[in-house]
């Protein structure tokens, strides 16, 4: 029986279940998974449990509480993470009837036998995890981070996404009691740097394959290869890693532009007939062309766009939905002060003069903060949330780590949102600078002014580029 362990709040519960999927898939092995959690989440999981036995039969399920007391002193300082990230640290003492295990995050896909991770020797250390890609340096080359943190080198700095732990000499020499003492500190990295400070010395370094972030699979895998990992690390399907981690904030469930989200998705849907199944699947943010475009042509007919909010966001999204030869007909805004202005040519109405008109609109909200609260609004005037779409491209546009994380599918799509936002500052068509793009991405010519300028504002080259 291999035990696998997840930390987790009531949020992440559906999670932990589609990696209990990806775990069991691919192994013919006995499990027995653990879920740590203050939460009462009995129910539940026994539901998801319930609908994973209809399947697997080699696996068992427990449930063991943390009490409220604990953790309340830990910081968090990474807003994607939760108290429930710290749960992993009381392991050695909650699960005690193994002297050995296996931790994983709740955003993991396995994709190979578990089997063979658990089999590795850590006989004399007390845990193994893979190198963090973001922290790791040359060993001569001190960081802020390894001064703060009080470790003579962040060299051998580990993840502690994918774990395997040495529950026996954890016990013996007491850790837990260290770990809960550094937990109370400032660790900017939460549980993560408790691990890695309170075992330094003893961590076994396990390879790249078992823990690699999504940020770096497939061919923007090139990123690492100036990092402290050996050469054999990188020898695997880099587009199936054994363990494929989607850590972040650019989760599956979220968007499905993101790798690993095919696979994700696929399989959850074992879980279809759950509640949250159908939550996750209302609420995850599509493709902008796609949703739009498909119901601008819905019943044949082109459906023209209402953009919610005179705003930075709303203007544009009114360029890129314009630059994609999408029609929009109003802005529509709450403040009386804004109706009457234009953009574009493009007026900004309140919304009883929008209704007047009895047309069938598409309603683009250009801020997802704020979406679920204007859908609200607008179910009160009539509209169906079939008929408002999130918008939220410029969240991600200048965040270099979102086009790592994008599916390749995805990447023509996006080089056209940069090419619609940059096209207007150098006086060009989407169409004429989209071309000057790909053009430029074909020869890298570091030489030219507004190559330099776009490669160091979106670092698009690597993700663009195959083979």
């Amino acid at each position: 029986m291999i035990p696998v362990i997840f930390g987790l709040d009531q949020s992440y519960l559906f999670q932990a279940f589609v990696v209990m999927h990806s775990v069991l898939k691919n192994s013919r092995k006995k499990y027995h998974f653990f879920l740590l959690t203050k939460d009462d989440i009995d129910e539940s999981a026994k539901k998801l449990e319930n609908e994973l036995k209809k399947r697997y039969s080699n696996f068992s399920l427990s449930i063991r509480k943390i009490e409220r007391y604990m953790f309340t002193k830990a910081k968090i300082f990474n807003p994607h993470l939760a108290q429930a990230a710290y749960y992993r640290l009381l392991i050695p003492e909650l699960i005690r009837e193994y002297d050995k295990c296996i931790y994983l995050d709740c955003d993991v896909i396995v994709n190979g036998d578990l089997g063979e991770l658990f089999d590795i020797d850590i006989t004399d250390f007390y845990l193994a995890g893979v190198r963090d890609c973001h922290l790791i340096s040359v060993e001569t080359v001190p960081t802020t981070h390894q001064k703060r943190l009080g470790i003579p080198s962040v060299k051998d700095y580990i993840n502690s996404g994918v774990l395997l732990m040495n529950l026996l000499k954890l016990r013996k020499e007491n850790l837990v009691v260290a770990f809960l003492k550094q937990s109370e500190k400032e660790n900017l990295y939460e549980d993560q740097d408790v691990l890695n400070y309170c075992c330094y010395g003893a961590i076994k370094i396990l390879p790249l394959k078992y823990n690699l972030f999504h940020f770096y699979c497939g061919h923007t895998i090139r990123y690492l290869f100036d990092l402290p990992y050996p050469g054999s690390d990188f020898m695997f399907d880099w587009n199936t890693p054994f363990i494929l981690h989607m850590g972040g904030k650019y989760k599956p469930w979220l968007n499905p532009v993101y790798k690993g989200a095919d696979v994700w998705w696929s399989l959850a849907k074992i879980f279809q007939n759950s509640e949250s199944y159908h939550r996750y699947e209302k609420n995850c943010q599509i493709n902008i062309d796609r949703e739009i475009r498909e119901k601008l042509r819905r019943d044949g007919k082109k459906m023209p766009v209402i953009i919610w909010g005179f705003s930075i966001r709303g203007k544009g999204a009114c360029d890129i939905l314009m630059n994609k030869g999408i029609p929009v007909y109003s802005f529509c805004d709450n403040n009386s002060i804004c109706w009457g202005d234009s953009y574009h040519g493009i007026l900004v109405r309140d919304y009883a003069e929008i209704v007047k008109r009895k047309y069938d609109f598409i309603w683009v909200v250009p801020c997802k903060r704020y979406y679920l609260e204007i859908c609200d609004q607008l179910a009160e005037y009539g509209i169906s949330q079939s008929n408002i779409v999130c918008f939220t491209y410029e969240t991600y546009l200048y965040d270099k780590s979102y086009y790592r994380a994008l599916s390749p599918k995805f990447y023509e799509d996006e080089l056209k949102v940069i090419a619609a936002y940059e096209c207007n500052r150098k006086g060009m068509s989407m169409e004429a600078y989209f071309s000057y793009l790909c053009e430029q991405i074909k020869t890298a010519d570091i030489a030219d002014a507004e190559y330099r300028y776009i490669y160091k504002k979106y670092r698009f080259d690597q993700w663009l580029k195959s083979g």
